[in-house]
């Protein structure tokens, strides 16, 4: 129905207020039981997720065009000419940063793993690791969207309509204003990857 999460929730709520549930025939999914409005939940955030990254891939083609054009220019000594996409305003742009799993803190049985992990100019992603038996403290996260992703370990969510099951590979969306309570209920650690936009906590400034 459309390319952000919250126009088709917004649809949704409106709809079942007049008593109306929604049913995607293609896909066998709706917002008849507690665990079909998840998932449909769940569906659009990815699709809003994968269209984000289409636009971030641009940015980043467009970044590193410009920073090699400067390069280029600066080895020859010559201003970077008109070649360089007028949608780059300056040669200074950000390039592509990777960052991996193997870098970031191990478990610690003692206390729960929460820290930034990739800080973007309008996003980022933080990084949660429970060990078995421990719950991120229940918490909202402001006008930020959040996307949170299982890399590894099996645990549950608990929401409003009960608890869901939530293990490695799992993806789930919440608003902002919605209250993330996520806990390790598996043998081994769990691993979470949180993608917030726009960036949270917010920076100073903004």
């Amino acid at each position: 129905m459309a390319r952000s999460v919250r126009h088709p929730t917004e649809i949704t709520a409106q709809l079942q207020e007049r008593g109306i549930d929604l049913v995607v025939l293609k896909q066998g999914i709706g917002t008849i039981t507690p665990a079909g409005r998840f998932t449909f939940h769940v569906l659009g955030a990815m699709d809003e997720m994968f269209a984000g990254l289409i636009s971030e891939g641009t940015r980043e083609r467009l970044a590193t065009f410009c920073y090699a054009g400067c390069q280029q220019a600066g080895a020859s000594g010559r201003a970077a000419g008109p070649a360089v996409p007028p949608q780059v305003a300056a040669c200074d742009a950000a390039v592509m940063d990777i960052i991996s799993l193997s870098d970031a803190p191990a478990y610690d049985s003692n206390r729960v793993v929460a820290q930034p992990f990739l800080e973007g100019s309008q996003s980022n992603v933080r990084l949660i690791r429970l060990s078995p038996g421990q719950a991120l403290p229940p918490h909202t996260h402001g006008s930020s969207d959040l996307m949170i992703f299982a890399v590894e370990g099996e645990g549950t969510l608990d929401t409003d309509d009960g608890t869901v099951p939530f293990g490695a590979g799992s993806l789930a969306f919440y608003r902002g204003d919605e209250e993330l309570r996520v806990a390790n209920t598996g043998q081994a650690g769990l691993t979470l990857l949180a993608f917030l936009s726009p960036s949270f906590p917010p920076r100073s400034g903004t």
